[in-house]
């Protein structure tokens, strides 16, 4: 089975125990970076028991959004990285272009080898700056 970035997994097993996930592309004992992004801090509460789930699972979690203690809350509770990107709702071409910009700057740092988009305005300019970092 394929995952987005090349990664494989070897064995995927729901469960308590584990799911074993193997990178080809990278050093075999580096965990396997998996980057969320959502607009609003509010959508992080949608995505709570997963991001408890992943990392648990030996995925190295890291979650975009716009500040606010949901995200906060997401980075003392799940035991997540939070990174606080700020974004507009609505229509904001200057905004949005300097999420953007950070998003693209956070994807190169982090050189996820999965990405998660999971709302509007976050699926696109996320999609953007995931193609445009090359991850």
């Amino acid at each position: 089975m394929f995952f987005g970035g090349g990664l494989r997994a070897a064995s995927l097993v729901f469960g308590v125990n584990s799911v074993a996930v193997t990178n080809p592309r990278s050093n075999p004992d580096e965990r396997p970076r998996l980057l969320y992004v959502v607009t609003s801090a509010k959508s992080v509460r949608l995505l709570r028991g997963q991001l408890r789930y992943m990392a648990a699972a030996g995925f190295d979690v890291t979650m975009a959004s716009a500040p606010g203690p949901e995200l906060d809350a997401a980075a003392e509770q799940d035991g997540v990285r939070t990174v606080a990107v700020p974004m507009a709702g609505g229509l904001s071409p200057l905004s949005d272009l300097k999420a953007l910009r950070a998003l693209r700057r956070l994807m190169q740092e982090v050189r996820p080898h999965i990405t998660n988009v999971s709302t509007t305005k976050a699926g696109l300019i996320g999609g953007l700056a995931a193609r445009s970092a090359g991850v």
